[in-house]
């Protein structure tokens, strides 16, 4: 048995979104052993991460699919909102969803109305 705070196994990771703040983050993801599969709406910032052994994913549904943390570093309130109306159905069941976009609070604190979003899987952490 594991000592408290030991990691024993690290979570299948998905990041969407590799610009200038989620490459890096992705980067060090990878660097610490997460498997991680990424997907970013231009195909060029993919490359380097691939080359550290993460998987690039042909869309964000694809990338979400076997995850268990997934991570949003996206460009501003629709982008949020698209990806995650296109990433919803495919979420398993207990994942995760962080987000690091750029985004106003009250943005976030509305997503819960999202129409495929399924019931209790938006946790809210912080107040508009």
């Amino acid at each position: 048995m594991a000592s408290p705070g030991t990691v024993t196994a690290r979570p299948a990771v998905a990041f969407l979104g590799l610009g200038a703040l989620g490459a890096p983050m992705a980067a060090n993801l990878a660097r610490a052993g997460f498997p991680l599969t990424v997907h970013n709406r231009s195909q060029g910032p993919e490359a380097a991460l691939v080359a550290a052994g993460a998987v690039a994913a042909s869309s964000a549904p694809e990338a979400v699919a076997a995850a268990e943390l997934i991570c949003l570093c996206l460009s501003d309130d629709d982008a949020v909102g698209a990806v995650l109306e296109r990433v919803a159905p495919r979420l398993a069941a207990g994942s995760l969803v962080v987000d690091f976009s750029t985004i106003a609070p009250a943005s976030s604190a509305a997503r819960p109305w999202l129409p495929s979003w399924p019931a209790g899987r938006w946790p809210t952490s912080m107040p508009p």
